[in-house]
C-alpha cells in the first residue's frame, strides 16, 4: 500500500517512472488459491491517497472480481478438456462409454460407435447385447474383469478382447474403466474407454512370428548370435554364443558380456564399438574370450550391425560371434614356422639342403655345411658341381649310388636315411647322417628334387665303435665269470657228495661209541664229552653239506618238491617237539589255532625250512631269550611266524638277505659261524611252493621271519586226513 510514490521509501527513487503512467498512489491485493499465492490485483490512483478508508470496498470488489475470474477459468478449462479428450480419443482410436449400473443405461461417445461400426442413431448396446458381440474366447475373462471391479476386488477394469463387427471382421480393443460408488459402497456408475489395439496385436503377432523364426535359426546356427540395446547392453544370446564365450545368458545380460572378454582386449573392443556406432558402420573385431571356469581362451570374430526404427534412430544392435581359435592357432603356427625356418636355416648346426637328382647337385644349402666340414664358400665354389664326387669317401660311393636310386622311388611323406663319410678340410673323415624326403616332382611324376638334413655323427660313430669294443670285452668277462661260477658249483656239488659218505661213516661211528660208553660206563666223563662233541660237529658238518647240496640243486634247477595236503599246525608241532629237548638258554612260546591249517606242500622240504629258521633264531640270539612261534591263516594263505630277541638285522642288509652266501656284517663281528646259504635255501623252497618269506627286524631288538604258503584247494583240504 503506497499512499504517495514520491514520499514512500520504496518508490521515491522511481517516482518519475510511476508519474509518467499517471500513478501517484497504488494498492496491491494478493490473490490466493488453496492458500497459495497465484497473482495480485493492483489499484492505482492519479493523486496521493490514503487507502485505509477504502479497504472494505477494495476487499469486496476483489472477492467479486476473483469469483468472476475463477468461473471464467473453469469454463475455459472444461472446454479445453473436452476438446483435448475428443482430440485424444480420435488420435488414439478410442471411444468413451458410461454405464449406469442400477438402471443399466449406457452412453457411448461417437468414437465408440465407430469402433463397433454401429450407427449412433441405433443407440449404444445394452450390456447383454454388448456381451454377445464379444469373441466367444474372450467373454469369460472380460466379464470376470468387469465383475471384479464392480465387486470391489479390483481397483480398475482392464481387459483386452475382440469384438465381432457387422462385416464379420474382428477388432481388438483394450477396455479401461473405473467404478463410482455410493456412500454405502455399492457400485453406482462405471465409466471408461475402449482403445483400438488391432494394429498393435497384428504387429505383436508378426513380431512373435519373426522372433520365433529368429530364435529357431539362432538355435541351430553354427555361430553365436547376440542382441543389445542402443547402449550396448546385452538383451539376448543364443546357446552357441554361450558355448563360445563360456558365459550363460544370465551372465551375459547387461554389460556382463564384457566380463568374459580377455582383459587385454576389452579397451580395444569398447573403442571399436564406440567408433563404429558414431560412424554408423558395422562393428567388426577379432578378440578373445576368457572362461574363468575352464581357464580356456577362445579367439572370436565379433560382428554387429545397428537396428533402427522407422525414424532411423538406432534402437539396438544384432550381431554374430564366430569361433576363430583354430584359424588363429593356424596363423600363429604359420608365423612361428616361418620364424623357425628363418632361424633354423641360419643358425642350426645341421646341414640343410635341396638336392636336384637330375643335375646331381645341391641347388640350395645352408651355412652349416661350411662349419661342419671346414670349407669356405669360395672353396665350395671352386669344387664346382662335382662337390660330392670330391668329398665322398670312396668306400661309400657304391652305397651312395644305390641311395640315390632309392630316393627316386620315394613315396610322398616317406623318409630315407643314409650315413656316409665326407672329407674335412683338415684331411680327416667326418661321418654324416642324412634324412631326406621328396621336395618336388615333375609333371609326369618322377622325383626331381629332395629336401634333406645332415648332421655330424662322427662322435656317435666313434662312441658306438668304442661301446662295441667294451661290450665285447664285458661279454668275454661275463663268460669267464660264468665259467668260474659253473666250476665252483660243480666243485661244491662234487665236494659235498664226496664228503657226505665218509662223514656219514664218521657220524655213525661217533654215535656208536657214545652209546657203548653210556652202556659200559667205563669211559671217563671227558671221553664221553669228546664223543658227543665229535657227533655234534659231524652232525653240523652234515647239515652244512646238505645245505650246499640243496643250494647247488636250486641253482641248477634240480631241486623239486612233491606237494600234498599237509596240516601246517601239526608240522610245526613236530619240529618243535624235536627241538625243545636240545634247548638250554632259550624258551619256546608256541601259539596256534585249535583247528587244522591245511596247505599243499612238501613235508620234508618245509620241515627243512622250519628247522633252518628256528636254528637261525637260536644261533643269532646267543644271549638266550624267548623264541615265539605263531601259526595262523588268512583268506588265501597259511602262515608261520618265528620271532627271536637276538641280534637283529641291519636295515641295509635286509634287501640282500636271501642272496646265496650273503651274511650281514653284524654277525661277522659277533664271530657267529655260517656260510650264508640257509636263508637262500629257505627262500627258494618257499618260492617253489608259491609262497613268500617276509622279514621284520630291528638291529639289537630281534627279528621276525614269516613264511606264507598257499592253502590247499577246498576239495583237497576236505579229503585230508593226518
Amino acid at each position: 500500500m503506497i499512499a504517495d510514490v514520491r514520499a514512500d521509501p520504496l518508490t521515491a527513487g522511481r517516482a518519475a517512472a510511476f508519474e509518467r503512467h499517471g500513478v501517484r498512489a497504488s494498492l496491491g491485493v494478493p490473490l490466493l488459491r488453496d492458500g497459495a499465492w497465484v497473482g495480485v490485483l493492483i489499484l492505482a490512483h492519479g493523486e496521493p491517497r490514503d487507502w485505509r478508508d477504502d479497504l472494505d470496498i477494495v476487499r469486496t470488489a476483489t472477492e467479486r472480481i476473483w469469483l468472476a475470474y475463477e468461473h471464467a477459468r473453469l469454463l475455459r478449462d472444461l472446454r479445453d478438456r473436452e476438446e483435448r479428450l475428443s482430440f485424444s480419443l480420435d488420435a488414439a482410436a478410442a471411444g468413451s462409454w458410461d454405464w449406469d449400473i442400477p438402471s443399466g443405461a449406457v452412453v457411448w461417445s461417437l468414437q465408440n460407435y465407430a469402433l463397433y461400426e454401429r450407427a449412433p442413431a441405433a443407440g449404444p448396446l445394452a450390456y447383454a447385447d454388448w456381451e454377445l458381440c464379444l469373441h466367444p474366447d474372450d467373454r469369460a475373462h472380460t466379464n470376470a474383469a468387469i465383475q471384479a471391479v464392480v465387486d470391489g476386488r479390483a481397483p480398475e477394469f482392464r481387459s483386452e478382447f475382440r469384438v465381432l463387427r457387422a462385416d464379420g471382421s474382428l477388432r481388438w480393443l483394450l477396455g479401461l474403466g473405473r467404478v463410482e460408488r455410493a456412500s454405502d459402497g455399492t457400485a453406482r456408475r462405471m465409466s471408461g474407454i475402449n482403445i483400438d489395439i488391432t494394429a498393435r496385436k497384428h504387429a505383436e503377432a508378426n513380431l512373435y512370428e519373426r522372433e520365433s523364426l529368429f530364435r529357431a535359426l539362432a538355435t541351430v546356427s553354427p555361430v553365436g548370435i547376440f542382441r543389445t540395446d542402443a547402449d550396448g547392453n546385452c538383451i539376448y544370446v543364443n546357446e552357441r554364443w554361450s558355448q563360445i564365450s563360456g558365459l550363460s545368458l544370465d551372465e551375459a545380460l547387461g554389460m556382463g558380456w564384457a566380463n568374459g572378454v580377455f582383459p587385454e582386449d576389452r579397451a580395444a573392443v569398447f573403442t571399436g564399438w564406440v567408433e563404429a556406432s558414431r560412424a554408423q558402420r558395422p562393428f567388426v573385431a577379432e578378440y578373445r574370450f576368457f572362461s574363468k571356469g575352464s581357464g580356456t581362451v577362445t579367439w572370436v570374430l565379433g560382428q554387429a550391425v545397428a537396428e533402427t526404427n522407422a525414424a532411423g534412430q538406432v534402437t539396438g544392435y544384432v550381431g554374430t560371434l564366430t569361433d576363430i581359435t583354430e584359424r588363429k592357432q593356424t596363423e600363429e603356427a604359420l608365423r612361428e614356422n616361418r620364424a623357425f625356418l628363418r632361424r633354423i636355416t641360419s643358425i642350426a648346426p645341421t646341414i640343410l639342403y635341396i638336392y636336384d637328382l637330375r643335375e646331381a647337385r645341391n641347388v640350395w644349402i645352408n651355412d652349416s655345411m661350411f662349419a661342419t666340414l671346414g670349407y669356405t664358400p669360395a672353396d665350395v665354389a671352386a669344387m664346382g658341381p662335382d662337390l660330392l664326387g670330391q668329398l665322398l669317401h670312396h668306400a661309400d660311393v657304391e652305397r651312395y649310388v644305390a641311395h640315390l636310386e632309392h630316393l627316386r622311388q620315394l613315396l610322398p611323406d616317406q623318409m630315407a636315411e643314409f650315413e656316409y663319410r665326407m672329407r674335412h678340410k683338415d684331411g680327416s673323415w667326418r661321418w654324416l647322417a642324412s634324412r631326406e624326403m621328396v621336395y618336388m616332382r615333375d609333371d609326369t611324376g618322377p622325383v626331381t628334387q629332395i629336401i634333406g638334413a645332415a648332421y655330424d655323427v662322427t662322435e656317435r660313430r666313434q662312441a658306438e665303435y668304442e661301446r662295441a669294443q667294451l661290450l665285447e670285452r664285458e661279454q668275454q668277462a661275463r663268460r669267464a665269470a660264468q665259467d668260474a661260477v659253473d666250476i665252483r658249483d660243480a666243485f661244491l656239488s662234487i665236494a659235498a657228495h664226496e664228503l657226505k659218505n665218509p662223514l656219514t661213516t664218521l657220524l655213525g661211528n661217533a654215535q656208536l661209541l657214545r652209546r657203548r660208553a653210556d652202556r659200559a660206563g667205563t669211559y671217563a666223563e671227558r671221553d664221553v664229552r669228546i664223543f658227543s662233541s665229535i657227533a655234534e660237529q659231524a652232525t653240523r658238518m652234515n647239515q652244512l653239506i646238505a645245505a650246499l647240496l640243496d643250494s647247488s640243486r636250486l641253482e641248477t634247477g634240480q631241486l623239486h618238491i612233491v606237494p600234498a595236503p599237509l596240516d601246517l599246525v601239526a608240522l610245526v608241532q613236530r619240529v618243535l617237539d624235536e627241538l625243545v629237548s636240545t634247548l638250554e638258554q632259550h624258551h619256546l612260546s608256541w601259539q596256534a589255532p585249535a583247528q587244522q591249517i591245511v596247505i599243499s606242500g612238501d613235508e620234508l622240504r618245509l620241515t627243512q625250512v622250519l628247522q633252518n629258521l628256528l636254528g637261525n633264531a637260536i644261533k643269532y640270539s646267543p644271549q638266550g631269550g624267548t623264541i615265539t612261534v605263531q601259526a595262523g591263516q588268512d583268506a588265501a594263505t597259511g602262515w608261520v611266524a618265528i620271532r627271536d630277541q637276538g641280534l637283529g638285522i641291519p636295515a641295509e642288509a635286509i634287501p640282500q638277505l636271501f642272496r646265496r652266501f650273503f651274511r650281514a656284517e653284524n654277525v661277522t663281528q659277533q664271530r657267529i659261524s655260517g656260510i650264508g646259504v640257509g636263508l637262500y635255501v629257505v627262500h627258494e623252497i618257499v618260492t617253489l611252493h608259491g609262497g613268500r618269506v617276509e622279514v621284520e627286524s630291528q638291529e639289537g631288538r630281534g627279528s621276525t621271519f614269516t613264511v606264507r604258503l598257499p592253502l590247499a584247494q577246498a576239495d583237497a583240504a576236505a579229503r585230508f586226513s593226518p
